[in-house]
C-alpha cells in the first residue's frame, strides 16, 4: 500500500505546493524540428519531481511514474518522439494522479497509464 504523507491535493487540482503547485491536472509541450518558433516546453517545476519507476529506461518514449518529494503528489510523464526527414516531432505530458491511480501502476497495472 502506498501512503502519502502529507495528503496531496485532490487528484487534477495543483496545490499549495511550492515544488508542483504551478503543475495543472494535464500539462502539454511539443517541439518540432525547423519550427523552433512554435515549440511549447513543460514548466520547469517538473524537473522537480522524483522518478520513482522508469517503465521504459533510456527510451526516448518514456513513461515515468514522478512524485513530489515536497507534498507527496503524483504524476505520469510520457514522451512520445517521431523522426522525420523533414524534423523529429517531440511531445511530453504530465498528468496528475490520484494516489489509487499510482498505486495500482506501480503494481504493474499498466492499463491505468493515461493515454493522453
Amino acid at each position: 500500500m502506498i501512503v502519502s504523507d502529507p495528503t496531496p491535493s485532490a487528484p487534477g487540482e495543483p496545490s499549495d505546493c511550492r515544488d508542483c503547485g504551478v503543475l495543472r491536472a494535464r500539462e502539454f509541450a511539443s517541439q518540432k524540428g525547423g519550427w523552433a518558433d512554435h515549440d511549447t516546453f513543460l514548466p520547469t517545476a517538473w524537473k522537480r519531481l522524483e522518478c520513482v519507476r522508469d517503465f521504459r529506461p533510456g527510451d526516448p518514449r518514456a513513461i515515468q511514474l514522478l512524485r513530489c518529494s515536497g507534498c507527496g503528489a503524483w504524476f505520469l510523464y510520457r514522451a512520445q518522439y517521431e523522426y522525420l526527414a523533414g524534423g523529429s516531432e517531440d511531445e511530453q505530458l504530465i498528468f496528475r494522479l490520484d494516489p489509487s491511480q499510482a498505486e495500482e501502476i506501480l503494481a504493474g497495472n499498466l492499463e491505468r497509464i493515461p493515454e493522453s
